[in-house]
């Protein structure tokens, strides 16, 4: 609560600061990037900082006791959880005054439903609703828990490796946009190959991730103290290739022990389960995130200040000028931004090319991929038939087993295929950005120009801005000596272009392996010999074509949008020059050779730069 008391007063400073905000509105106004007035813009940061929402997805396979471990922390069965596939929709809980549950549609409406399971079991229950047929964007339920009074929200996702596409595109959808996570992970078996995939694609999108083992009825300390040492060794396995940190930490929590402690108010039994632990480690996110949201609240109110602080020394500087020395000025600025945006252009050119041509060799080396999967599943199911396996439940069951190996080798041939190529791509940004850097340190206009690109593209084109590893994405950016380069631009370019593998094996494990297995069943039963080899051939071709089709389209969708922030950064910049540096210098006299009252200037000056301080 003192945490949150300091950061409302801070807040209020800022946004009671009527001068400060007339001051930014009237300075900033001069420069055409800046459309939505900065108090507006404070206001709304404002309202995000004194309510802050600290999303938290629960993630893991299906089956891993995601939703009862969610009931467990909030002491309530409320989630179901006793259905083969129970969440095909995500559902937030956050707190609320009043208990309730709202259930949000992809047309837009809405409804309010009875916010207990059976309620919520029609909609969330695979079995009730079929590959979300009914459309359920997502469902947000409210409840008085006092863990979530801070604003943590935590949200029930689908399993990775569930029955339907949908499912995993909607995880992955949660995944891109967040910033912590849970990971539940098995005791019995341990982390298992496809698992591990996936989480070593999720993990580095998120700035830090709590592991938990849900431990079950019937496993014995032995199990569980041999199942925590081989996991930690398969995630610091993980970490280290996706050029994150793990801390050695995975939190054992019997998630069934812990909603029935909670449930009948045992301590004993809640204190065995271990879930005080785990409640204490989400209490901490939520501080941390209070003094996160400050720090980032505080740079962007400094931003803008920096860019009024520009306007207010350009106006003095040209207040000193006669008219003509004005013009000459105002030509000056106009050709020294030409030239560097002709020199930009030149690099963003170069990289585009190289873009377009990582593009096509990720195309082909997809295609190999593919070619390479069916041909080792065509070679051991052949055998297998050569054997005297013609048909049946073993054949399937071989069949489809042979499918999610291959595409599990391809997915990780391809993550460390998007690794290296991401990190020559890296290099390249490092120049462009040291280039824009240089140009905003030497020019108002420039740094007038790249912070109303910081402002327009807060999670896009950032440029300006200090982004850590600007390809990091879910884990693709390599490091060279564990050193993660720092960049200060296209900040668009963080999720996507690392984000190939992870989503490849959220989607790529429940398309290719689940749809095909789930057809493989009624195409191979009651073969024989000959027979059987010729029905399984459309498969593996089909199996070959899904692989390539999934692992292209995604990603060509990473390169598509790389190469279209760089081309929005361009025009952006040609829009700059033509419609304000040009017409600055056509209306010099109305627009910059004003009255100027260089003593109310500096004063502004000064003031400025007390509230910059001030935020310090």
């Amino acid at each position: 609560m003192v945490h949150e008391r300091i950061r409302c007063i801070m807040v209020d400073i800022i946004t009671g600061d009527s001068k400060l905000l007339s001051l930014l509105d009237t300075y900033l106004s001069f420069d055409v990037s800046n459309a939505i007035p900065a108090s507006e813009v404070i206001a709304k940061l404002a309202q995000g900082i004194k309510k802050p929402e600290l999303i938290v997805p629960v993630l893991g396979s299906q089956g891993m006791g995601k939703s009862t471990l969610i009931n467990a922390i909030l002491g309530a069965n409320i989630l179901p959880n006793d259905a083969d596939e129970t969440t095909c929709v995500p559902v937030e809980i956050r707190y609320g005054t009043r208990e309730k549950a709202v259930v949000y549609f992809q047309s837009g409406e809405s409804s309010e439903i009875e916010l207990s399971c059976d309620s919520l079991r029609e909609f969330v229950d695979n079995n009730e609703n079929d590959g979300n047929e009914k459309c359920v964007s997502h469902i947000a339920l409210e409840t008085s828990n006092e863990l979530l009074k801070n604003g943590l929200v935590i949200v029930d996702l689908p399993g990775v490796g569930s029955l339907t596409q949908n499912n995993h595109e909607t995880t992955m959808r949660y995944i891109r946009q967040l910033c912590t996570a849970i990971f539940v992970i098995p005791t019995v078996p341990t982390i298992r190959r496809s698992e591990e995939i996936f989480i070593r694609g999720a993990w580095s999108s998120f700035s830090s991730a709590i592991f938990v083992q849900n431990r079950w009825d019937g496993e014995t300390d032995e199990e569980v103290n041999d199942s925590v040492e081989f996991n930690s060794k398969v995630l610091r396995n993980i970490a280290k290739n996706a050029h994150t940190t793990f801390s050695g930490k995975i939190c054992v929590v019997n998630a069934y022990k812990a909603i029935l402690g909670r449930i009948h108010n045992n301590v004993t039994e809640c204190e065995e389960s271990n879930l005080p632990e785990l409640i204490s480690e989400l209490e901490n996110l939520g501080e941390n995130r209070i003094q996160t949201e400050k720090e980032n609240f505080k740079n962007k109110v400094a931003a803008y200040i920096d860019t009024a602080q520009a306007v207010v020394m350009q106006f003095i500087n040209e207040s000193k000028m006669s008219e003509e020395q004005l013009k000459v000025e105002r030509i000056k600025i106009r050709e020294e931004f030409e030239a560097a945006t002709k020199e930009i252009q030149i690099l963003v050119d170069d990289l585009t090319e190289c873009v377009h041509s990582e593009k096509d060799r990720a195309d082909i080396f997809a295609g190999e991929l593919a070619r390479m999967a069916a041909e080792n599943l065509r070679a051991d199911i052949r055998k297998l038939i050569d054997s005297g396996v013609v048909d049946g439940e073993q054949l399937t069951e071989a069949f489809s087993d042979y499918q999610e190996k291959y595409l599990l080798d391809a997915i990780e041939q391809h993550y460390d295929f998007m690794s290296q190529l991401t990190y020559e791509l890296g290099k390249k940004l490092e120049v462009l950005s040291e280039k824009i850097q240089v140009e905003r340190a030497s020019s108002f206009e420039a740094q007038k120009f790249e912070n109303g690109q910081a402002f327009k593209f807060e999670k896009g084109l950032a440029v300006g801005m200090d982004i850590a590893g600007v390809l990091g994405g879910i884990g693709a950016f390599s490091a060279v000596e564990g050193t993660i380069a720092s960049f200060t631009m296209l900040g668009s370019l963080a999720g996507p272009a690392g984000m190939a593998a992870g989503f490849l094996a959220g989607v790529g494990v429940s398309m290719v392996v689940g749809l095909i297995a789930h057809k493989t069943k009624h195409a191979i039963t009651a073969k024989r010999g000959s027979q059987a080899k010729r029905a399984i051939e459309p498969l593996v071709k089909e199996y070959e074509d899904k692989i390539y089709t999934t692992i292209s389209s995604n990603t060509n969708s990473v390169f598509d949008e790389m190469i279209d922030v760089l081309h929005t950064y361009m025009d952006d910049r040609r829009t700059y020059y033509e419609s304000v540096m040009c017409s600055k210098e056509q209306t010099a006299d109305d627009e910059y050779k004003c009255k100027y009252d260089v003593s109310e200037l500096n004063e502004h000056y000064t003031y400025l730069e007390s509230k910059k301080e001030a935020l310090r």
